[in-house]
């Protein structure tokens, strides 16, 4: 049965070959939009330039997650890919809120990743589309507007759950496709 796995990422910036990853985070749902598995990880901030609207927005503090202590960007996408072949076997949709336009291209910045990019998802979902008919341009907006809860915006955990309690509303409600 079809699985879906909801992305989130957060970086310095937009531009790919200017800033990176320094958050990640996932939840597989099954077909019925249940949740069975989590993934989520700082990335280690290895210098380069960082766009001061980004960092306003995320508020993640580079100078903590710069350490040793954290995974390269590399190594924690080989992890996030790992992850994800765990649930890939019967095809796993990848969802989420701007997921094609912000972070698929961060996901897929090498050619390596683009391969595990390739084999893992077998269909995308951006939820964005279906609720940009009706006004809402945010993550909160949506939940908002569909009477969910909502937490604390643009940390890649947080807007994971909200874009899955979207998800399952949404398909309760018979607003996805």
């Amino acid at each position: 049965m079809t699985k879906y796995l909801v992305l989130d990422c957060e970086m310095t910036g937009l531009d790919i070959d200017k800033h990176q990853i320094i958050q990640i985070a996932a939840q597989v749902l099954d077909h019925n939009y249940v949740a069975i598995d989590v993934f989520s990880m700082y990335v280690r901030y290895m210098g380069g330039q960082v766009d001061p609207e980004a960092s306003a927005i995320h508020g993640i503090d580079l100078d903590k997650i710069s350490s040793d202590n954290f995974y390269t960007p590399d190594m924690a996408l080989e992890l996030f890919y790992f992850f994800c072949s765990k649930h890939s076997k019967d095809g796993l949709i990848l969802a989420g809120y701007f997921v094609n336009e912000v972070d698929v291209p961060f996901i897929t910045k090498t050619e390596r990743h683009r391969k595990y990019f390739n084999k893992t998802f077998s269909a995308f979902l951006d939820i964005k589309q279906f609720v940009y008919k009706s006004g809402c341009f945010s993550i909160k907006d949506a939940c908002e507007q569909y009477e969910l809860p909502v937490f604390k915006e643009h940390d890649a955990m947080n807007d994971v759950l909200m874009t899955s309690s979207l998800l399952r509303e949404m398909q309760k409600q018979g607003h996805l496709l």
